[in-house]
Order: C-alpha cells, then sequence, then structure tokens
C-alpha cells in the first residue's frame, strides 16, 4: 500500500498548467504546419501533372518532378538530422534525472 505524504501545493498545479498549455501551444503549431506543407504538396502535385507529364521519359518530368524529388530528399534527411540533435542536446542529463522529485 501507497502512502502520500502532504498534499500538492498551488504553485506546482499552476505550473504544470502552464507547462502543460506551452507543450499544447507547441503542439498545435507543429500540426498545423504539416497540414500546410501537405496541402501545399497535394496541390503542387495535381496542379501540374498535366500541364508538366508524368512520363519519365520527358525532359519535363526530369526538370520539375525530378527537381522536387531532389529537394525532397534534401530537406527531410536534414530537418532530420537537426530535429535530433536539438532532441539529443535539450534532453534531461543524468544527474537531473537523478535528482527528480518524486511526488
Amino acid at each position: 500500500m501507497a502512502t502520500t505524504y502532504g498534499t500538492t501545493s498551488a504553485s506546482k498545479s499552476a505550473d504544470m498548467t502552464c507547462r502543460c498549455g506551452t507543450i499544447q501551444k507547441y503542439y498545435k503549431l507543429g500540426m498545423l504546419t504539416m497540414l500546410l506543407v501537405a496541402i501545399f504538396w497535394i496541390w503542387y502535385q495535381r496542379t501540374f501533372a498535366y500541364s508538366h507529364g508524368m512520363d519519365s521519359m520527358e525532359p519535363e518530368f526530369d526538370k520539375v518532378w525530378m527537381g522536387l524529388w531532389r529537394v525532397h530528399m534534401t530537406l527531410m534527411p536534414l530537418f532530420a538530422l537537426v530535429t535530433w540533435g536539438w532532441i539529443l542536446k535539450t534532453r534531461d542529463t543524468k544527474e537531473q534525472l537523478d535528482n527528480l522529485d518524486p511526488s
């Protein structure tokens, strides 16, 4: 059986509420950004598919679609590298994790 000591203070609750609100703000911003990128991606492909061709043997295909593919294959790994680097840089250290308040 677990025993709890004391009660939670109002300041801890306020800090957690503020922190959750901040996290939700960044979550919503990230989701909105991904939605806008997906909408643009679909619009671009549907708009230029017939005017620039979808046959890989045509020169327009290489100019438009392969250019888009090259940009995509450059930006996505770069974005992943920056994101994982930021996550690894800002994570808690072993000392911070050892000093966590158990409540």
